[in-house]
């Protein structure tokens, strides 16, 4: 699961960085390696947050943080938080899946509406990031993460 999200999250800042961005690779790659240190706990994206910033790492510990709700602040936006956010929601278990497949698999795992409606928000999220992603690259993610294989 880590080096999935580890390689969706790199191959995509290299890409947005060729095309102009200046997405901080170091950061990119600490946070999706780090991003479920506490995972198991309740709010492990805060937790692990607090745990990295402690460690002296604040910009990892923010991208961490908002792993698994995207913050207002990084909606419509391209940056280190938004290609995490990215990658997190494109891999189950140590599989590369589609986010139609994730959302499918979040919406049989969960059984309360409550539930289902913030997987759909956040997987809806993840596809608006994607487009734009696409946007800009004029590729299709998932034709960049086949060469990574």
């Amino acid at each position: 699961h880590v080096q999935a999200d580890s390689v969706i999250s790199c191959t995509n800042a290299e890409y947005q960085n060729s095309r102009g961005y200046k997405l901080h690779l170091g950061v990119v790659m600490a946070a999706s390696l780090l991003h479920d240190i506490a995972k198991g706990e309740k709010e492990h994206a805060r937790k692990g947050s607090q745990l990295v910033a402690r460690l002296g790492y604040p910009e990892v510990a923010a991208v961490i943080d908002s792993h698994m709700t995207l913050a207002p602040e990084h909606q419509n936006q391209i940056n280190e938080t938004t290609i995490v956010y990215l990658a997190d929601k494109l891999v189950i278990g140590h599989r590369t899946v589609s986010l139609d497949e994730k959302l499918e698999s979040r919406l049989k795992e969960f059984n309360e509406e409550s539930a289902q409606q913030g997987a759909r928000e956040r997987i809806g999220q993840a596809m608006a990031i994607q487009k734009q992603i696409e946007h800009v690259l004029g590729l299709k993610l998932e034709d960049i993460l086949k060469e990574q294989r």
